[in-house]
C-alpha cells in the first residue's frame, strides 16, 4: 500500500475519532472533518516515512551497540534480572494499585462463588427475566471464575477478607506479565531484532501505563494479556523458522497448551486461536498435520468439551449469544432510534423476539452497548427467531449502511483518535446493590493514590509529550507503519500481524471503550516494532532459508521425532 494510501486511512480514522471523542456526536460527514483531514494528511504522510526509514535505518546498522547492553538475552538469569528490573520500574503503579485492582467483572466472578448470592444473573445488571439456577454462569469464562473464585474463598476463609488473595494473584500475574515481556524482547535481540527497537520495547513495556496497570489489576483482559504477548513470539518462531520449529514434539505442546490457555481466559481466544492456525497452515502446509492438530484441540476442548461435558458436571450456564452478536443489536438499536418511521410491522416483529422492540431506541446510548444487549430475550429467543433477525439486520443495514456505522463507531472510535490516553484509575469495581465489602483500597494510600492518577492525567494534557500515552499509537498507528515498513515483504511475514490484526478487529467491535481491550496491542506493538526491523535485516541479507528454531535460548538444528 502506497504512503498516501495509508496516511489517508490514518488522517481520516483520526479526524472522525477526534470528532466524535471532542463532540460526543456520530452524526457527521466528510464536510465536518475535511479541514482536518487535509491538516493531517502530509503530516501522517511524513510519520511513515520517518518510521520507515527509521527502521530501516537501524535494520541495516551492523556491529555492536550500546543498547546492546541494555537489553536481555535468550537466557534465564538475563530474562530474570531484566524481569526483575521491570517490577522495580512498575513499583509507583502497583503501590497504587495495592492490594491490587479488580473491574466489575471480576467482582461478578467472585460473586458467584458465594452460595448466598445464588439465584446469580446470566446476564448480569439486567435482572428481567434473566436469572439461572446454575451454580456458575459463562457470561465470563469460567475457567477465570474458578480460578479467581478459589482465591477469593480461600483468602475469606483465612482472613476474612479478599485483600491477601488478590494481592497474591496480581503479584504472580505481575512476574509473569514481567518474563513473557522481558522474554519477548530477549528473543528477537536472539534473532538479531535491531538492539535499540528492542531496547525500545522493553524501555516503553517498563515506563508507559498499559503494561503496569495490565499487570497488577484482577481481569480476564489481564490473564489473557500476558499470554498474548506468548502468542506473539510464537508466531514470529513459527515464521522465521517456517514451521520447522513444530518438528519437535515439545514444541507443539507448548503452543497446544497456549492456545488452550488464551481460549480459555476470554471468549474470542478461540477464534484467535482458530484464525492464527488456519493461516499458518495455508503458508507453511508441509507441517500441515501439525497444524490440524493444533487447531483441532482447542476447537474440540471449546465447543465440545466445555459446553457437553465441563458444564454439566460444574453446573455452568452457558453465557448467551448477546456478547457475540452485540455489534448487531447495537446497530440494529440505531436504525430504530434514527429510522423507526421506515421499520415495517414484520421488521418490527422479528426485533423485538430477540431485542424487546418497545423500549430499544430508549435503551440505545451511542458509546456503550450494555443496555442494548442485556436486553435480549435470554432463555426466550430460539434459533428461528435469530434467523429472521439476521435477515431484518442485513436488509436494514443495506438500506441505512451509514447508521451501522455510525453505531460501531460509536463504541470504538476512541481507540483510533489522538485526544484519547491511558489515564485508567486503579479500582474496586464493586456491584453497587450487591457489595460483599470483602476488598477495598487502604484509606492510607488515597492520597498517593489520587497523585499517581492525577500525574497521567496531568501528562495527558501537554501537546506533543502525551504523544507515548496516545492509546492509538499503539492500537493503530504503529501496526499500519509497521505494515508500511514491511510493504514488498509483507506476504513473506503475514503470519506475524494476525494476532494483531485479530485485537484491533476486536477493538473495533468492544461493547465500550475502555482501555483494558486495548491492553494485546498496547503490549504488543513496539515488539511489533522490533520484529518489523529484524525482518527488513533478514530481507536485505538475503535470508530465504528458514532460521534454526531456538534450543535452550541457542541456535541450532531442528530434531524430528
Amino acid at each position: 500500500m502506497t504512503n498516501l494510501a495509508l496516511a489517508a486511512i490514518l488522517s481520516f480514522t483520526n479526524a472522525c475519532g477526534i470528532y466524535a471523542s471532542e463532540t460526543r456526536t456520530l452524526d457527521f460527514g466528510f464536510g465536518d472533518i475535511a479541514l482536518l483531514f487535509f491538516f493531517q494528511l502530509p503530516l501522517f504522510a511524513a510519520a511513515l516515512a520517518a518510521f520507515s526509514l527509521t527502521v530501516r535505518y537501524f535494520a541495516l546498522k551492523r556491529g555492536r551497540t550500546r543498547f546492546d547492553a541494555l537489553t536481555p538475552r535468550f537466557a534465564p538469569k538475563s530474562i530474570a534480572l531484566f524481569a526483575a528490573i521491570m517490577i522495580v520500574c512498575w513499583l509507583p503503579c502497583i503501590i497504587a494499585c495495592f492490594p491490587g485492582s479488580i473491574n466489575w467483572d471480576t467482582y461478578y466472578q467472585l460473586y458467584q462463588c458465594y452460595p448466598e448470592n445464588h439465584p446469580i444473573l446470566a446476564v448480569p445488571w439486567v435482572a428481567e427475566g434473566h436469572y439461572t439456577d446454575a451454580y456458575f454462569c459463562d457470561h465470563h469464562p469460567v475457567f477465570t471464575t474458578l480460578v479467581y473464585g478459589g482465591i477469593a474463598l480461600t483468602s475469606d476463609a483465612l482472613f476474612g477478607n479478599w485483600n491477601p488473595g488478590i494481592f497474591v494473584f496480581c503479584s504472580l500475574q505481575c512476574i509473569a506479565m514481567a518474563c513473557s515481556l522481558t522474554g519477548a524482547c530477549a528473543y528477537l535481540k536472539s534473532r538479531r531484532a535491531p538492539s535499540v527497537l528492542v531496547f525500545c520495547a522493553y524501555g516503553a513495556a517498563c515506563l508507559l501505563p498499559p503494561a503496569a496497570m495490565a499487570s497488577f489489576t484482577m481481569v480476564k483482559d489481564s490473564f489473557y494479556t500476558w499470554l498474548f504477548v506468548l502468542l506473539f513470539v510464537a508466531v514470529a518462531e513459527i515464521v522465521l523458522t517456517k514451521g520447522q520449529c513444530l518438528s519437535r514434539r515439545r514444541n507443539l505442546v507448548l503452543l497446544i497448551v497456549l492456545l488452550l490457555l488464551l481460549c480459555l481466559t476470554k471468549s474470542t481466544g478461540v477464534y484467535l486461536a482458530c484464525a492464527t492456525m488456519i493461516v499458518c497452515a495455508f503458508y507453511y502446509r508441509a507441517y500441515w498435520r501439525k497444524w490440524a492438530i493444533a487447531l483441532a484441540v482447542p476447537s474440540i476442548v471449546m465447543f465440545v468439551v466445555m459446553p457437553y461435558l465441563v458444564f454439566p458436571v460444574l453446573d455452568v450456564a452457558p453465557g448467551g449469544k448477546q456478547e457475540l452478536l452485540g455489534p448487531l443489536f447495537q446497530q440494529t438499536a440505531r436504525y430504530v432510534s434514527e429510522h423507526a418511521d421506515e421499520t415495517t410491522e414484520e421488521e418490527r416483529e422479528a426485533i423485538d423476539k430477540v431485542l424487546r422492540y418497545d423500549d430499544l431506541a430508549e435503551r440505545y446510548t451511542p458509546f456503550h452497548m450494555d443496555r442494548v444487549k442485556y436486553g435480549w430475550r435470554y432463555g426466550e429467543a430460539t434459533e428461528k427467531d435469530l434467523e429472521n433477525y439476521y435477515l431484518v439486520w442485513l436488509k436494514e443495514g443495506l438500506k441505512h449502511p451509514k447508521t451501522y456505522l455510525e453505531a460501531t463507531w460509536g463504541t470504538c472510535h476512541e481507540f483510533f483518535s489522538s485526544t484519547v490516553y491511558f489515564t485508567e484509575t486503579p479500582m474496586q469495581g464493586h456491584m453497587v446493590d450487591q457489595a460483599l465489602d470483602k476488598s477495598w483500597f487502604p484509606s492510607e494510600l488515597d492520597g498517593y493514590r489520587a497523585s499517581y492518577v492525577g500525574l497521567f492525567k496531568q501528562w495527558a494534557k501537554i501537546p506533543v509529550l502525551n504523544l507515548p500515552i496516545c492509546i492509538a499509537l499503539y492500537t493503530w498507528w504503529i501496526p499500519l507503519m509497521c505494515l508500511y515498513a514491511l510493504r514488498g515483504r509483507i506476504k513473506r511475514y503475514a503470519p506475524v500481524f494476525i494476532p494483531t490484526a485479530f485485537a484491533i478487529f476486536c477493538c473495533l467491535i468492544t461493547p465500550a471503550i475502555n482501555f483494558r481491550y486495548s491492553y494485546p496491542l498496547g503490549l504488543t506493538a513496539l515488539l511489533l516494532m522490533a520484529f518489523t526491523g529484524l525482518a527488513i535485516r533478514r530481507s536485505t541479507e538475503g535470508a530465504k532459508s528458514p532460521v534454526p528454531h531456538m534450543k535452550d535460548g541457542r541456535r541450532g538444528p531442528a530434531k524430528s521425532k
